[in-house]
């Protein structure tokens, strides 16, 4: 079944799959530290630290859709920082917007995670016959698909969506028009689709390997 709709049942599967994942993974990565710190202020540090090139992606996404969409941006940081007695990995402060372009800044680094994936598979970077090269991919590879989800402001706006698709959903139905996007995945369009697929596996992957390695770290820990 090699067609638009099949790839994009995949990809909607291997992003749901890998936010769970990952969401699991930086639980882990947190609780590893605190084991191995027993300080709240250190374990926000180096989590930061951990993820900053992820942070830096995220906040440029959400930065660089707003600037496209003409709203004006107050305040842009990507660097860590404490707030409110915890550390604030990013941030971008942007002025009011309105219900479609708030969505768009909102999923910005969704989008900007699938670039990064498809520009792995485009140039044929990863995998490679470098080991140094191929541990730093996986490291970036790790830190984009864990921060490419949107944060909780962030997912605010997009249960908006839901009742804008359904509306559309509807005037589509009762309008009687077809929407053929078999017109539009004639080679191409596929062939990106599947190459984000394949990186969101490998990235998928990834977070399953450092949760067993971590939750496994744990264990051996605790039952000392």
């Amino acid at each position: 079944m090699d067609n638009i709709y099949f790839s994009l049942i995949i990809l909607i599967a291997d992003v749901f799959l890998l936010y769970l994942v990952s969401r699991k993974t930086i639980n882990e990565i947190f609780n590893s530290l605190m084991i191995v710190t027993k300080t709240k202020g250190i374990v926000y540090s180096l989590a930061s630290l951990i993820f900053f090139p992820g942070t830096a992606i995220h906040e440029l996404a959400h930065f660089f859709m707003a600037t496209v969409l003409f709203i004006k941006v107050r305040e842009f940081k990507i660097f860590p920082e404490w707030y409110g007695g915890r550390i604030r990995l990013g941030t971008v402060v942007m002025e009011k917007k309105d219900f479609l372009r708030g969505i768009l800044v909102g999923i910005a680094p969704l989008f900007a995670g699938f670039a990064f994936f498809w520009w792995l598979s485009a140039f044929k970077i990863f995998p490679n016959s470098s080991l140094l090269l191929n541990a730093i991919l996986i490291y970036f590879m790790f830190c984009v698909s864990t921060t490419m989800f949107s944060s909780y402001e962030d997912l605010k706006e997009l249960i908006n969506t839901v009742p804008f698709l359904i509306l559309i959903g509807v005037g589509l139905y009762l309008f009687d028009i077809r929407v053929d996007l078999n017109l539009i995945s004639s080679g191409r369009l596929i062939k990106i689709i599947k190459d984000i697929n394949t990186y969101l596996f490998y990235s998928l992957i990834i977070n399953v390997v450092i949760v067993v390695i971590l939750k496994s770290f744990r264990f051996g820990v605790t039952k000392k």
